[in-house]
């Protein structure tokens, strides 16, 4: 990877948790205003979170403990 990747990588790498916790503080915050509750919103926003962190989860299992698939054309990392 050139330094220009890494550095571009490690950017994006440190913005994702705080736009995450902004969407889902605002989506939190919407939907209190619309459903006048807490309980409903506090479920959803939940269930964002999991949802993104399951598919971060899953995206790391392929391309980590199962190798690069060769449909992507990626080389394994590390190697």
């Amino acid at each position: 990877m050139t330094a220009i990747g890494i550095d571009i990588s490690e950017l994006l790498s440190a913005a994702l948790v705080p736009f995450a916790l902004i969407v889902a503080g605002l989506a939190f915050l919407l939907l209190v205003v619309a459903f006048r509750s807490l309980v409903v919103p506090l479920k959803a926003t939940l269930g964002f979170l999991l949802s993104v962190g399951a598919t971060l989860g899953a995206v790391v299992a392929v391309f980590q403990w199962a190798g690069s698939p060769t449909w992507s054309g990626f080389p394994p990392p590390g190697r």
